[in-house]
């Protein structure tokens, strides 16, 4: 949170005794946030706030979904590959000087798309 139009933020928690986020649950968390801010900063101030973001932390049972397998498309992988190519890592990282790095290039159209779904 912060007050609108200013830079500086604060993290403020955001909690419910019932579940459900009230109207009083967010005048508490604007309360917290003035106090906070005030902790921080040395002052208070009586303009609005702005929340800029929620931040959600939940924890739970996940169910590992199960994959079965496909049949192979080709075991020639040598007939799979064009070459090697090398390429700038200047130019889309921005590195100086510029680094190369030479890599294997595949002809797409005939990979195997997938061994499991």
């Amino acid at each position: 949170m912060r007050y609108k139009g200013q830079f500086h933020e604060v993290e403020v928690p955001l909690t419910t005794d019932t579940g459900k986020l009230t109207k009083a649950d967010l005048e508490a968390m604007v309360a917290r946030f003035n106090d906070m801010h005030e902790d921080l900063y040395a002052y208070r101030d009586s303009v609005e706030t702005e929340m800029i973001n929620l931040r959600l932390a939940a924890y739970g049972t996940v169910v590992t979904p199960s994959r079965k397998a496909l049949p192979f498309v080709t075991k020639e992988s040598r007939n799979t590959s064009k070459g090697k190519e090398t390429y700038s890592l200047r130019k889309p990282m921005g590195l100086w000087p510029p680094r190369f790095m030479t890599v294997t290039t595949w002809k797409s159209e005939i990979l195997p798309v997938a061994l499991y779904h």
